[in-house]
C-alpha cells in the first residue's frame, strides 16, 4: 500500500509531454523547463535516451499495449497490460 501511495505521488508531480525523438541530445531542449517526464512511443524506447533522461531527473512513461523490458518508469495504455513489472496507467482518450 506505501509503494502505490508513492507511485501515485509521483505520478502526480509529473508534467508530460509527448516526445519525437530517441536522440538524447534534444534533451537539452527540455533545461530549465518544467518538463519532468516524457512520453515515448516504442519505435523511441532507446536504452541511451532513457538513461540520460533518467540522469537529468526526467520520468520516461512508454504510450503502447505491450509490456516491454525497456527501463521505463511506467506506461500509458488503452488496455490492461497484466504481465507488467512497472505501473501501467490508463490512457484516457481525449474528448471531443
Amino acid at each position: 500500500m506505501i509503494l502505490l501511495a508513492a507511485a501515485v505521488a509521483t505520478l502526480a508531480s509529473w508534467v508530460p509531454m509527448r516526445w519525437p525523438t530517441a536522440d538524447p541530445a534534444s534533451l537539452a531542449l527540455l533545461q530549465d523547463t518544467p518538463i519532468n517526464c516524457l512520453l515515448l512511443e516504442p519505435h523511441n524506447f532507446s536504452p541511451a535516451f532513457i538513461d540520460k533522461a533518467h540522469q537529468q531527473g526526467i520520468a520516461v512513461v512508454g504510450v503502447t499495449n505491450q509490456p516491454t523490458t525497456a527501463n521505463l518508469d511506467a506506461i500509458l495504455s488503452d488496455v490492461p497490460i497484466p504481465q507488467s513489472k512497472i505501473p501501467v496507467y490508463p490512457l484516457v482518450p481525449r474528448s471531443a
